[in-house]
Parts: structure tokens; sequence; C-alpha cells
């Protein structure tokens, strides 16, 4: 599934995690540049590696992409730990056909089967207009045992292009019940993007400040009756080489995260192959920076 498609609707059911650090892109890219990924990237394979006091490091996760020429998923697995301590052992995988229309994206099917609790089947069908924007989204559920699910996801976009709304509804006998509705708002110099998630009893909202391309502050807020408070902010911080350097999350005006990343190995397009994140604790002044997980990428090239 294209990711920088589906990050409104990823915002409605799923919380902020450490991967969703730049504000949502606008459709229309592949998916290897949402990554983001430099030159013709035909497989990436990362692999989370913790570090264990007087013990060997603890290898956690290991996932795998591959991408078409025309830099489109075309396969996606997750695997779990086995129990001998190596990773072996398929969690989630999911399988893209890429149909496309001189060129262009037009459709795409996607199977996804996940391993973790029973064999789960999603069966996804992508629609894209000719500018190659997703238009609409029709999913079916089938878990182990039970009875199958679908819904239906519908996109609307401004005339430049940018998300605007996002409609989930599920299909009960052939009717299509809302479930929730996020809108999207951006500035007109387009620094700063909005999204409201419209849901009855919720109502959140999500601004991003951008410079040089990258996303610099990001703000969370409670819309209330009386006023809109601000519950949380995130600062971004990156190195001279534009890669990922420090998270740091406040709440009520105290950090309650602090990350840092370094020691980075880059190849010869530009990627990162190795990265090191460290949990930061400050005490009289001074910062103490712990190791706390090295993520390695084996990147394959189409250009060898």
């Amino acid at each position: 599934m294209s990711h920088r498609h589906l990050v409104c609707l990823l915002l409605i059911i799923v919380a902020l995690t450490g991967r969703a650090i730049e504000a949502p892109p606008d459709p229309g890219a592949d998916d290897a540049q949402f990554f983001p990924l430099r030159g013709p990237v035909q497989s990436v394979t990362k692999e989370i590696v913790v570090p264990r006091e007087g013990a060997e490091a603890e290898h956690l996760l290991r996932e795998r992409w591959t991408f078409d020429k025309q830099g489109y998923l075309t396969e996606d697995a997750e695997f779990f730990p086995g129990g001998d301590g190596n990773l072996s052992g398929i969690r989630q995988k999911s399988t893209y056909l890429n149909l496309y229309d001189n060129g262009q994206l037009g459709r795409r099917e996607i199977t996804r089967v996940a391993q973790d609790g029973g064999a789960e089947t999603v069966e996804i069908v992508y629609t894209y207009n000719q500018l190659g924007r997703l238009m609409e989204e029709y999913r079916r559920t089938q878990p182990p045992g039970g009875e199958p699910r679908a819904e239906a996801v519908s996109y609307v976009y401004d005339e430049a292009g940018h998300l605007t709304e996002t409609r989930v509804a599920a299909i009960d006998l052939g009717v299509k019940v809302l479930r929730a509705l996020l809108r999207c708002r951006y500035a007109v110099d387009g620094a700063v993007r909005e999204e409201i998630d419209g849901r009855s009893g919720r109502m959140t909202r999500r601004a991003w400040l951008h410079a040089d391309g990258k996303v610099k502050q990001e703000f969370s807020y409670r819309i209330g009756s009386a006023k809109e408070e601000v519950a949380e902010k995130t600062y971004y911080r990156y190195n001279d080489a534009g890669n990922l350097e420090r998270i740091a999350v406040t709440r009520e005006g105290r950090w309650t995260r602090l990350v840092h990343y370094a020691d980075y190995t880059i190849d010869a397009h530009g990627n990162w192959t190795q990265r090191t994140q460290y949990v930061v604790t400050e005490k009289d002044g001074k910062e103490t920076l712990t190791p706390y997980q090295t993520v390695y990428r084996e990147i394959t090239y189409y250009d060898g």
C-alpha cells in the first residue's frame, strides 16, 4: 500500500509512532520516496538490534520491502524472532499487484496475510485517477473463523492536489455507514498543514511547521467546548546531511521524551544503512546518551 496516499487515514486509526517523523506528504509520489529513499531502490531489509548489558545484543525485528522499477511496492514482510533467538517466522506479508495505464499507476490489488494469532487475510483494491491520485479504496478482511468485514475509503483533493478529506465507511449489507472523517487544511504558503479528526466525541488537531523541506515542529491539540489547548509539542532537528538527529517531545512545558540519532553510515546513493538511537537524560545541566537500539538497512538497487 502506498504510505504517502494513506497517512491521513493512518492518523485516524493509529497513534503517532517513532516512524511518523515527517508531516504527511502530498499524495502522488511513489512508495520509495516515502521512506525516503534515493536512487533506483529494488529492496530494503531493516533489522533492529538492541544492546543488552552483559549479554549478546537482541535482534528484535526484521522487515523487508521490495519495489518495482517505478518505485512502487511489490511485497513487504515483517518477521518475528524465533525461539532460538534468530529472526524467523513471518508475522505479516503483503503482495502488491500494480496495474499501469500508459506508465501511470491506475489500480492496485493487495493481499495481506497476518500470521500473528491466526491467519487473517486482507484484500485491498485501490483506484487512482488520471493524475495518479488515490481516489477510492475497498478493503475486505477475513478473520480466522469469523465473519468477513468490508469498508470503503474515499479521498478528496483541492486544486493544488493536496488531500483535504478522508472518509471511512463500513459496508453492512451493501449499505455504507460513515465511521470516520478526517479533514486537512493548508496555509497559502504551504508552510503549515493541519489535520482535524472530526469523529463525534473526539475532536483533535495536528499542525506542522516546515523549513527547508523538513518538518521542524509538530503540535497536537485538544479541541474543547471552551478553548483549544496544546496537548503536546514535538521538535525535530537534523544534521548537516539532512538526516534526523533529535526528537524532543514536551507536554505542559515539560520534556517527556528526548531521543537522539547518530552514528549514521551512508551508502553511495546517499541512503543510510546504519543508525543508532540514544535515550537522552539530563542531570546538572549535562546530557548523557545511552544507546537504545541500532537499526541496520540492507539496500539493493536496480543499477547494481
